[in-house]
């Protein structure tokens, strides 16, 4: 069996569960007919551009979390699309083609903060490859940032090496994460992306947090919700005076916003524009449908613990396959 046909059986039983569960029995025969519609499609088209024209009005009538049965089918098509898209024909170091985490079953997996035996099967096979691209890799590796849910129970954790000329300016480095909670990439970008919008938002005494955190910390949670702000581009369109400040931001990155001063100039601005309470609205409305100030919120209680819904995820993975299909179009020629 081929990786398309493992793929193609794998999305036509997850799209006949969602479409049983979440739809009344006269849209069940949809399932069948979107997975034969994606089944005679090219490996290179846009599979959700395919299903759209004929199949979106009906799903979109279908409510799923707080977005649709629509957003649903698309999320499962952009995981299809990336697991059958066919290896490039060039000299492209297979290892780095694309960015995928598939978790599968690992419930019963034993994990512990110096890894266990998945990664004393996986790291020696990786550093393989490594080495194979020319990268080799000194045995200095840490592991980082484990991860418990409320039992106690190991999520996740990271087996990091740093370059030794890995610095907070310039930071290099090889990183292998195991999570029990996310198949995809963008699943793991989006929910850093939400604790770190979390911790900027709940952080509205800067004079406490000058005091109790490293300058660096302070930059970078900066330079991070500024650099990760267009992967939810989707959920939350810029105003023209945050476009304008994140311009600025981006610039005095470069140098200026090292000196303390103008550190917390920016900060000030950023909280003063209202742009990080906005994007967190943004975010609470399409996680749990709601609109500004309707309610209250608690972010970490009701956000931060629910699914990720697709409608963050889409914008996210397409904003990730594009930045891939112009990496790819630098690919070498084989020789």
């Amino acid at each position: 069996m081929t990786r398309r046909d493992r793929a193609l059986r794998h999305f036509r039983s997850s799209i006949l569960g969602i479409i049983q569960t979440a739809a009344p029995a006269t849209l069940h025969p949809l399932a069948s007919l979107i997975t034969d519609e994606v089944e005679e499609a090219s490996e290179a088209s846009d599979l959700w551009e395919r299903v759209r024209p004929q199949y979106e009005h009906e799903l979109r009538k279908i409510r799923r979390g707080s977005g649709t049965l629509a957003h649903v089918v698309e999320w499962e098509l952009l995981k299809l699309q990336a697991r059958i898209k066919p290896e490039p024909q060039t000299g492209w170091p297979t290892l780095f083609r694309d960015k995928h985490v598939h978790i599968g079953s690992l419930a019963s997996t034993t994990l512990d903060e110096k890894g266990g035996p998945f990664f004393d099967a996986f790291m020696p096979l990786y550093k393989a490859r490594l080495a194979a691209e020319e990268l080799v890799v000194p045995e200095e590796w840490q592991y980082r940032n484990p991860k418990w849910d409320t039992v106690g129970r190991l999520l996740e954790i990271s087996h990091t090496y740093y370059f030794p000329h890995h610095t907070y300016d310039r930071r290099t480095f090889v990183k292998v994460r195991l999570s029990r909670e996310f198949e995809t990439y963008e699943e793991i970008m989006v929910w850093d992306f939400l604790d770190l919008l979390a911790r900027l938002y709940q952080t509205t005494d800067w004079a406490a947090y000058r005091q109790d955190t490293k300058d660096v910390d302070i930059r970078f949670d900066l330079q991070d919700f500024v650099s990760l702000n267009h992967i939810t581009e989707g959920v939350y369109q810029r105003t023209e005076k945050e476009e304008r400040l994140l311009q600025e931001l981006k610039e005095a990155f470069r140098g200026s916003i090292r000196e303390r001063p103008v550190l917390y100039q920016y900060l000030d601005r950023v909280i003063k524009s209202k742009w990080i309470e906005n994007f967190y609205w943004a975010i609470a409305g399409a996680v749990l449908g709601i609109r500004k100030f309707e309610r209250p919120v608690n972010y970490g209680h009701e956000i931060l613990t629910l699914p990720l819904p697709p409608q963050l995820l889409i914008p996210v993975k397409r904003h990730v396959q594009a930045y891939h299909e112009r990496v790819g179009a630098l690919r070498p020629e084989s020789s």
